[in-house]
């Protein structure tokens, strides 16, 4: 039929809609607000249990998120150093049957007059231990009214070798809220190492 043979088009050039590889809200159940990531982990209260989280920052039910599609309130991430600086980091990711990868997220800023420069976002193709690119997201607007929640997507290459995510705040007054971290990507079509040679249609 022309469903059959249009389907077999696109399985042949490896054209699929966005899947989600993986999300993160930081969990919705009981907790105590500003514990530390690292308690948070060994609670097994993120989502993705596979999945090793560190990092400075600590956990949050206050600025709940909102005002965004998927916006999941309750527990979110803050990155408020006092000094130096504070991180989000998840690692074991394993995106290799993907690619076209985007890293989508929410963030809050502390104070209206940050464009969110201050804070960064990295990945590592070699675990927490490796070295790390810059990802590039928009930048947030500034002016009265702006220090509210926003949903971010990233807009720069992330390979699907990528091992690690992390989040770095610099000092800045009343830091970022970070919430529902995703990570999507086109899945991958892997040509069959047999390929059929005689097709019969019957009833067509």
């Amino acid at each position: 039929s022309v469903a059959l043979m249009m389907l077999m088009m696109l399985s042949n050039n490896g054209v699929f809609g966005q899947t989600t590889i993986f999300s993160e809200n930081v969990g919705t159940g009981m907790g105590t607000n500003g514990t530390a990531i690292s308690t948070w982990e060994s609670n097994n209260r993120f989502n993705n249990i596979s999945f090793t989280y560190s990092g400075t920052g600590d956990v949050r039910n206050t600025n709940a998120s909102s005002g965004y599609s998927g916006a999941s309130g309750v527990w979110n991430i803050l990155l408020n150093p006092s000094s130096g600086t504070e991180t989000f980091i998840i690692d074991g990711i394993d995106a290799s049957d993907f690619s076209g990868l985007t890293l989508n997220f929410g963030v809050k800023k502390g104070t209206s007059a940050s464009n969110g420069s201050e804070l960064i976002i990295e990945y590592s193709t070699t675990g927490v231990a490796g070295s790390y690119t810059t990802i590039s997201w928009p930048a947030l607007p500034t002016g009265t009214g702006t220090s509210i929640w926003t949903l971010r997507n990233s807009t720069s290459t992330i390979p699907s070798s990528v091992t690690t995510i992390r989040f770095i705040s610099s000092v800045y007054s009343s830091g970022f809220n970070i919430d529902d971290v995703s990570l999507t990507g086109t899945a991958s079509c892997t040509e069959p190492s047999t390929q059929a040679t005689d097709i019969t249609f019957n009833n067509v």
